[in-house]
Protein backbone atom coordinates (compact mmCIF):
# COMPACT_ATOMS: atom_id res chain seq x y z
CA UNK A 1 0.00 0.00 0.00
CA UNK A 2 2.73 2.34 1.01
CA UNK A 3 4.71 1.50 -2.43
CA UNK A 4 1.68 2.52 -4.75
CA UNK A 5 0.62 5.66 -2.35
CA UNK A 6 4.29 6.47 -3.08
CA UNK A 7 4.48 5.54 -6.48
CA UNK A 8 1.59 7.76 -7.22
CA UNK A 9 2.50 10.42 -5.64
CA UNK A 10 5.82 10.72 -7.52
CA UNK A 11 3.61 10.38 -10.86
CA UNK A 12 1.98 13.89 -9.64
CA UNK A 13 4.85 15.63 -8.75
CA UNK A 14 6.51 14.83 -11.99
CA UNK A 15 3.62 15.27 -14.39
CA UNK A 16 2.65 18.57 -12.85
CA UNK A 17 3.14 21.56 -14.86
CA UNK A 18 6.16 24.42 -13.91
CA UNK A 19 3.47 27.30 -14.92
CA UNK A 20 0.65 28.01 -13.09
CA UNK A 21 -2.95 29.82 -14.56
CA UNK A 22 -3.29 31.73 -17.52
CA UNK A 23 -4.39 35.61 -16.62
CA UNK A 24 -5.52 38.14 -18.98
CA UNK A 25 -5.24 41.66 -18.96
CA UNK A 26 -5.80 44.95 -21.31
CA UNK A 27 -1.91 45.92 -19.26
CA UNK A 28 -0.06 42.92 -19.50
CA UNK A 29 2.68 44.73 -17.09
CA UNK A 30 0.67 44.84 -14.30
CA UNK A 31 0.31 41.71 -13.42
CA UNK A 32 -3.14 42.25 -11.95
CA UNK A 33 -4.59 38.53 -11.10
CA UNK A 34 -7.50 39.23 -12.44
CA UNK A 35 -9.71 35.92 -12.83
CA UNK A 36 -11.77 37.15 -15.61
CA UNK A 37 -11.93 35.37 -19.01
CA UNK A 38 -13.22 38.76 -20.62
CA UNK A 39 -11.05 41.71 -21.79
CA UNK A 40 -13.13 44.20 -22.51
CA UNK A 41 -12.29 47.65 -24.13
CA UNK A 42 -14.99 50.39 -24.74
CA UNK A 43 -13.93 52.66 -28.13
CA UNK A 44 -17.68 54.43 -27.91
CA UNK A 45 -16.37 58.06 -26.83
CA UNK A 46 -13.40 58.07 -28.96
CA UNK A 47 -15.67 56.98 -32.10
CA UNK A 48 -18.63 58.97 -31.43
CA UNK A 49 -19.73 61.33 -34.02
CA UNK A 50 -16.56 60.03 -36.61
CA UNK A 51 -18.21 58.09 -39.16
CA UNK A 52 -15.64 57.82 -41.62
CA UNK A 53 -13.58 56.05 -39.33
CA UNK A 54 -16.83 53.22 -39.19
CA UNK A 55 -17.40 52.86 -42.52
CA UNK A 56 -16.47 49.06 -42.84
CA UNK A 57 -15.04 46.38 -40.37
CA UNK A 58 -11.38 46.99 -42.10
CA UNK A 59 -11.20 50.95 -41.23
CA UNK A 60 -12.92 49.99 -37.61
CA UNK A 61 -10.27 47.58 -36.83
CA UNK A 62 -7.49 50.38 -38.26
CA UNK A 63 -8.97 52.90 -36.02
CA UNK A 64 -8.53 50.26 -33.07
CA UNK A 65 -4.92 49.05 -33.78
CA UNK A 66 -3.76 52.61 -33.64
CA UNK A 67 -5.14 53.12 -30.18
CA UNK A 68 -2.79 50.86 -29.36
CA UNK A 69 -4.79 48.47 -26.60
CA UNK A 70 -3.88 44.79 -26.64
CA UNK A 71 -5.08 41.54 -25.52
CA UNK A 72 -2.53 40.81 -22.97
CA UNK A 73 -1.81 37.22 -20.67
CA UNK A 74 0.79 36.31 -18.46
CA UNK A 75 1.81 33.56 -16.36
CA UNK A 76 4.24 32.70 -13.46
CA UNK A 77 7.00 29.97 -14.75
CA UNK A 78 9.48 29.24 -12.07
CA UNK A 79 12.97 29.48 -12.27
CA UNK A 80 12.76 30.04 -15.86
CA UNK A 81 16.13 29.13 -18.02
CA UNK A 82 14.84 31.67 -21.06
CA UNK A 83 18.14 30.60 -23.32
CA UNK A 84 17.26 26.62 -23.07
CA UNK A 85 13.32 27.54 -22.86
CA UNK A 86 10.88 27.95 -26.14
CA UNK A 87 7.88 29.79 -25.12
CA UNK A 88 5.23 29.87 -27.75
CA UNK A 89 1.97 31.85 -27.28
CA UNK A 90 -1.03 31.64 -29.40
CA UNK A 91 -4.75 33.28 -30.03
CA UNK A 92 -7.00 30.39 -31.35
CA UNK A 93 -9.86 32.34 -32.89
CA UNK A 94 -12.83 29.67 -31.35
CA UNK A 95 -15.35 30.22 -34.56
CA UNK A 96 -12.69 29.02 -37.04
CA UNK A 97 -9.73 27.25 -35.46
CA UNK A 98 -7.94 29.51 -36.95
CA UNK A 99 -4.18 30.18 -34.64
CA UNK A 100 -2.33 33.30 -34.65
CA UNK A 101 0.62 33.98 -32.90
CA UNK A 102 1.30 36.63 -29.86
CA UNK A 103 2.69 39.59 -31.09
CA UNK A 104 5.21 39.77 -28.05
CA UNK A 105 6.54 37.50 -25.33
CA UNK A 106 8.56 38.77 -22.28
CA UNK A 107 10.16 37.20 -19.66
CA UNK A 108 10.89 39.02 -15.98
CA UNK A 109 11.68 37.36 -13.10
CA UNK A 110 9.75 34.03 -13.74
CA UNK A 111 7.15 35.99 -15.05
CA UNK A 112 6.06 35.00 -18.99
CA UNK A 113 3.94 38.40 -20.29
CA UNK A 114 3.13 39.76 -23.70
CA UNK A 115 0.45 40.49 -25.83
CA UNK A 116 -1.11 40.91 -29.35
CA UNK A 117 -2.71 43.97 -31.02
CA UNK A 118 -6.26 44.08 -30.20
CA UNK A 119 -7.02 45.75 -34.09
CA UNK A 120 -4.86 43.30 -35.30
CA UNK A 121 -6.72 40.39 -33.56
CA UNK A 122 -10.04 41.39 -34.83
CA UNK A 123 -8.91 42.10 -38.10
CA UNK A 124 -7.77 38.14 -37.82
CA UNK A 125 -11.01 36.85 -36.40
CA UNK A 126 -13.22 38.96 -38.44
CA UNK A 127 -11.38 38.54 -42.14
CA UNK A 128 -14.45 37.76 -43.32
CA UNK A 129 -16.15 40.50 -42.67
CA UNK A 130 -13.69 43.17 -43.26
CA UNK A 131 -15.82 44.96 -46.27
CA UNK A 132 -19.00 44.88 -44.89
CA UNK A 133 -20.21 48.20 -43.75
CA UNK A 134 -20.25 48.98 -40.10
CA UNK A 135 -22.87 51.34 -38.49
CA UNK A 136 -22.23 54.24 -36.41
CA UNK A 137 -22.41 53.35 -32.44
CA UNK A 138 -23.80 50.17 -33.26
CA UNK A 139 -22.77 48.41 -30.42
CA UNK A 140 -20.15 45.26 -29.77
CA UNK A 141 -18.47 42.60 -31.05
CA UNK A 142 -17.53 39.56 -29.78
CA UNK A 143 -14.85 37.36 -30.13
CA UNK A 144 -13.89 33.91 -28.34
CA UNK A 145 -10.40 32.60 -28.59
CA UNK A 146 -8.34 29.74 -26.64
CA UNK A 147 -5.24 31.16 -25.30
CA UNK A 148 -2.62 28.31 -26.27
CA UNK A 149 0.75 28.24 -24.32
CA UNK A 150 3.78 25.79 -25.28
CA UNK A 151 6.52 25.22 -23.22
CA UNK A 152 9.51 23.51 -24.71
CA UNK A 153 12.62 22.85 -22.49
CA UNK A 154 15.01 20.69 -23.34
CA UNK A 155 12.84 18.74 -24.76
CA UNK A 156 10.29 18.29 -22.50
CA UNK A 157 6.73 20.05 -23.67
CA UNK A 158 4.33 21.69 -21.23
CA UNK A 159 0.90 23.15 -22.88
CA UNK A 160 -1.58 24.93 -21.26
CA UNK A 161 -4.88 26.49 -22.52
CA UNK A 162 -7.54 28.72 -21.34
CA UNK A 163 -10.55 29.80 -23.20
CA UNK A 164 -11.24 34.17 -23.38
CA UNK A 165 -13.59 36.33 -24.68
CA UNK A 166 -12.80 39.97 -26.47
CA UNK A 167 -15.59 42.23 -26.19
CA UNK A 168 -15.47 45.06 -27.55
CA UNK A 169 -17.58 48.57 -27.93
CA UNK A 170 -17.49 51.16 -30.71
Amino acid sequence: MKLSISIFLLCVLSCSSRFDKIYFSTDPKSFERNTSSEMEFDFREEFSGIQNVKNDYKALFNAIYFKGDTAGFFFNMPSLDAEKTEIRVSFINKADGKEYPADRIETRDGIVWGFSNLGGLLEYFYYDKLFQRVEPNNGKLLAEFILSVQIDSGGKIEKMKRDGRLVVYY
